[in-house]
């Protein structure tokens, strides 16, 4: 008897082949080879796909194209089992016909499973959710009889794996959940894409389609929103403190944090003059050696982002090469989310380690322990991204590029001498400002000879009590917009949609990102790994952004699409494709079923359709209809424009949320205030009040001075006071 392994491509069958060669006898037929074992053949990725909503239709009621009568549409009531796929199908001259190709590769793959002499079935989709589905599909639509079906779980294409994982391999029913949740976001996917898409593009009743995805709108949003942030800014100057002297021959820099208004000069000028006037003393100095730790091992996403800063490479571009190299051999299955990984890959880890150093005797890497590079807490299904025992030997180009930077990484990890700096840290005083200056010093380069890193500038020899130079005067700045987005922030932000770390900083190899992995298992992300990049790709080639230098900017199509989605009251905010995207994570965890998903996402779609019986004409004069249409000012949280309407002032962007309400706010209501639009205007720009003359509870009749202070950084304003000393020193404190 024999056994029929199917593998996903083309190049992972011939990489199982070259693995076998050993002990099989492989003579290659047309679509498959076979061997005294086994018969190994391919699918060419995907070879089904969902049928488009005209085919649900008896022929003689077949709509002729799209239309509205047909919208909102849910095989089967929107029930899992009502969904249809057929074989991949291409557009040739306006007409559909089936790929002759795929066809033909899929007769062969079902005329083999369901031979005599076939008694199992070797499942060798790639290692993910999408990879699970291609050949169930294949399997479901192919297979006749019962046989046994076993998974061929590769975490990377080497021969030795490939070998072990044959002998190692389980049930495919062990991969059931990975199954359904992959099958679950086909549908889901297919729900959002197939009904919103066409309801858009035929509502605007213009020559363009417009795409609209669970995944895609998202991604779109977060860059029309930095645009309109950056677009609605308005530069502010002002003045900071700053003394730049040179010490030792090392210019040293003091700055006061405080910054001034452009109408404070004479008061900055005073502070200037005290300052100078005073002593600027080294009041503490430390020193300290310390170890600097390397960057953790690879995500998917944390390679693109290095690969995007250092060599402007496009994300699909970077994915497109390290898949390469993963179907060579030579790195591991690339769309992983995790840095760390398992314990029980210690062994491989030493057998990489040795292969480094038999290929390379000057690399001196050891082994080494710890929660920073293996923690079984923080992977789902796949580890961080290393190299492999197979050392390439010739690599040119982005492959050399991608190579280098993962083998690097991998060096800088395992490196056997420790990154050892002298770490300084000054404090000097002046009146009541300290001023903290650090500085470091390397001692011994360990790690950073396959990763260089830019040093804090070293600070000269100061001494305790000594007195340092100094000359302070104003400088005038100006307030700058937010960054567009770039290959890093973008992924950071889609990885972590409500996280507070800054978006353009690289996590620290001993940082707790405990809370990070644990809303990554959770499914609180846009998209996944395996998703973002061929989605963000799909929104460059519809038109809806453009990417230049690794900056993404917003298109004029993009702009429209946002502005649609408004009009026509459709939520796809953040918010709702975390949420979808949390219940998929649920399906995989058995805590919800592939239906009740689908009856979540059918009943906010069927939402979504409220306001099909208007023209956009109607809902943009409705949208302006008792409503005095007034700028007040940017919001504070996505940077969109802030109108005066009846009942307060609020953010043009409805998925945003920011209001300012004139009645009903409980802290105004208790000190006996009353917002109006030029207070609205100061709170905006300033975050704060002009000072004002309040009416006092204790004293009746009588009134106070304070200042209303405005916190919007969170979900709702925090409001606060400032009030005026006794002396009347001009000063507000808190």
């Amino acid at each position: 008897m024999k056994k029929l392994i199917i593998a996903e491509k083309p190049s992972l069958a011939g990489n199982i082949i070259l693995a076998l060669k050993r002990k099989e006898n492989f003579i290659k037929q047309e679509g498959y080879s076979e061997g005294e074992t086994y018969i190994v053949s391919y699918a060419y990725g995907h070879l089904f796909q969902l049928i488009p909503i005209e085919k649900y239709f008896p022929e003689e009621k077949r709509p002729t194209g799209w239309s509205l009568d047909t919208l909102p549409f849910f095989p089967g009531n929107g029930r899992a089992d009502g969904y249809q796929f057929e074989l991949l199908t291409k557009t040739e001259k306006g007409k559909t016909t089936t790929d002759e190709g795929v066809k033909k590769q899929f007769l062969i793959l079902k005329n083999i499973m369901n031979r005599a002499d076939v008694d199992e079935i070797i499942h060798c989709g790639d290692a993910d959710r999408e990879g699970e589905v291609i050949i169930r599909l294949i399997l479901q639509k192919g297979l006749q009889s019962k046989k046994r079906i076993t998974r061929l779980w590769l975490p990377e294409q080497t021969e030795i794996s490939i070998r072990n994982g044959l002998m190692e391999r389980k049930p495919d029913s062990e991969y059931d959940n990975l199954y359904r949740e992959g099958l679950c976001r086909t549908l889901v996917d297919w729900m959002y894409g197939i009904n919103l898409s066409r309801y858009v593009t035929l509502k605007t009743s213009e020559k363009t389609v417009y795409n609209v995805g669970r995944v895609l709108t998202p991604i779109v949003k977060a860059i029309y929103d930095r645009e309109m942030q950056i677009k609605n800014f308005i530069p502010e100057k002002y003045l900071q403190l700053e003394s730049l002297t040179e010490n030792h021959g090392i210019m040293i820099k003091l700055s006061v944090k405080e910054k001034y208004a452009s109408d404070q000069e004479q008061e900055a000028m005073e502070l200037c003059g005290k300052l100078n006037s005073a002593d600027a003393r080294v009041v503490d100095v430390q020193r300290k050696k310390k170890q600097k730790q390397p960057g953790k091992l690879f995500s998917l996403s944390k390679l693109q982002s290095v690969l995007g800063k250092k060599y402007k490479m496009p994300l699909q571009d970077a994915l497109n090469t390290v898949q390469a190299l993963y179907e060579k051999g030579y790195v591991t299955y690339p769309r992983t989310n995790t840095e760390y990984l398992a314990e029980n890959e210690k062994e491989r880890v030493r057998d990489i380690i040795a292969a480094i150093q038999k290929n390379d005797p000057e690399k001196r890497l050891a082994f080494r322990e710890g929660k920073s590079i293996f923690d079984d807490s923080k992977i789902e299904s796949h580890s961080a991204l290393t190299p492999t025992y197979k050392i390439p030997k010739d690599l040119s180009g982005m492959e050399r590029q991608v190579y280098e930077t993962i083998y690097h990484r991998f060096c800088a990890v395992f490196c056997m001498e420790p990154c050892e700096v002298e770490e300084t840290t000054v404090t000097v005083q002046c009146l009541d400002y300290k001023f903290t200056l650090y500085g470091e010093v390397m001692k011994s380069v360990g790690w950073t000879k396959y990763e260089p890193q830019k040093l804090k500038d070293e600070l000269p020899k100061m001494l305790q009590g000594e007195l340092i130079e100094h000359e302070f005067k104003p400088v005038e700045k100006m307030t700058q917009p937010p960054k567009r987005y770039n290959s890093e922030t973008l992924m950071n932000f889609l990885k972590n949609p409500f996280g507070n770390k800054k978006a353009d900083e690289e996590t620290d190899s001993d940082s707790d990102d405990t809370e990070e992995y644990r809303a990554i298992k959770k499914g609180l992300e846009i998209g996944t790994e395996a998703t973002r990049t061929p989605i963000i790709s799909k929104a460059i080639s519809g038109g809806y952004i453009s990417q230049k230098n690794d900056v993404y900017s917003l298109e004029e199509k993009g702009e429209a699409i946002i502005k649609y989605l408004d009009l026509l009251h459709i939520n796809m905010s953040l918010q709702t494709s975390v949420q979808l995207q949390a219940f998929l994570n649920q399906v995989f965890r058995e805590q919800k079923t592939i239906d009740e998903v689908l009856s979540a996402a059918r009943e906010q779609i069927k939402e979504d359709f409220a306001f099909r019986e208007q023209s956009l004409v109607s809902l943009y004069a409705g949208s302006c209809e008792g409503t005095e249409r007034k700028i007040i000012g940017k919001c504070p949280k996505c940077g969109g424009q802030v109108y005066k309407a009846e009942k307060g002032y609020f953010c043009e962007n409805r998925s945003c949320g920011f209001a300012l309400w004139k009645s009903g706010n409980k802290y105004f209501d208790a000190i006996g205030y009353q917002l109006n639009d030029k207070a609205a205007m100061e709170f905006l720009r300033f975050g704060k009040s002009k000072a004002l003359k309040l009416p006092s509870k204790k004293r009746p009749g009588e009134t106070y001075s304070a200042i209303i202070t405005a916190d919007f950084s969170g979900k709702y304003p925090q409001w606060g006071m400032e009030f005026e000393p006794k002396k009347g020193s001009g000063k507000f404190k808190k």
